[in-house]
């Protein structure tokens, strides 16, 4: 739906958070409240699972994977790949 969006505006850019955000975090109870992670937090996995019967959760960032096969760049890859997802007529 993002795709049709974008391709519906005139003149349509993109704009990516430029706020500071954490490394990594770790959490106790599972709430997951003010955990401002970096966009792709990678989970990671603990020899203590719980500190008491409350679950303990951490994760670290890495950063984004960008381009690679899946990645769309020029307006008629971007048309072509929306068809592909539109349903066709009966």
């Amino acid at each position: 739906m993002a795709t049709a969006a974008f391709l519906r505006f005139q003149d349509p850019v993109m704009v990516e958070s430029l706020k500071a955000q954490a490394h990594g975090g770790m959490d106790i109870g599972g709430v997951l409240i003010g955990m401002h992670l970096r966009p792709v937090a990678v989970p990671l996995r603990l020899s203590v699972r719980k500190i008491g019967e409350a679950v303990l959760l951490a994760a670290k960032t890495r950063p984004k994977l960008v381009g690679g096969a899946r990645a769309v760049y020029t307006r008629e890859e971007m048309l072509k790949k929306l068809e592909e997802f539109l349903p066709k007529p009966p």
